[in-house]
């Protein structure tokens, strides 16, 4: 099934060179780039148990959009509107409206309130997902269960 997905989309951008552009398989540089180029990174994800995409597109200034699930809920704070607060935008409701609602969202912030925009930029990529912060998350738990 993934070689005949891979095969359409090869065919898709030898239609349309001007459209698409096809790379089958793993270049970090090229990785690197586009995270640093994008101004949002989809993520819609049925089932996500941690996922690191949306951790790298933030560290590189690229706010994510979600589906508020598994490690995608616990790493990515939806948009606030009312407090302008968040490190990128979300859906609960795993459907093409809600993920078309929440790029909408996005764009609306993107194209109307720039300011906001960049302040989210900032939160996102300020955010702390390394081993020595989830570590002291787990110490902190497992000293609470040894008192209980």
């Amino acid at each position: 099934v993934m070689q005949d997905l891979e095969h359409d989309f090869v065919n898709f951008a030898t239609k349309y060179p001007e459209k698409c552009s096809v790379r089958i398989g793993f270049d970090i540089e090229l990785a690197q780039q586009i995270y640093a180029g994008c101004d949002l990174f989809l993520m819609p994800s049925a089932f996500e148990p941690c996922g690191l995409s949306q951790m790298l597109a933030m560290r590189y200034g690229t706010l994510p959009v979600v589906h508020q699930i598994g490690g995608l809920r616990d790493s990515v704070r939806p948009y606030n509107p009312i407090e302008q607060t968040g490190t990128g935008f979300g859906f609960t409701e795993y459907s093409s409206f809600y993920l078309m609602e929440a790029i909408k969202l996005a764009l609306d912030v993107y194209q109307n309130q720039p300011l906001i925009w960049q302040k989210l930029i900032k939160t996102a990529m300020q955010q702390d997902f390394s081993w020595k912060t989830a570590s002291g998350g787990y110490e902190k738990l497992y000293q609470q269960l040894l008192i209980e």
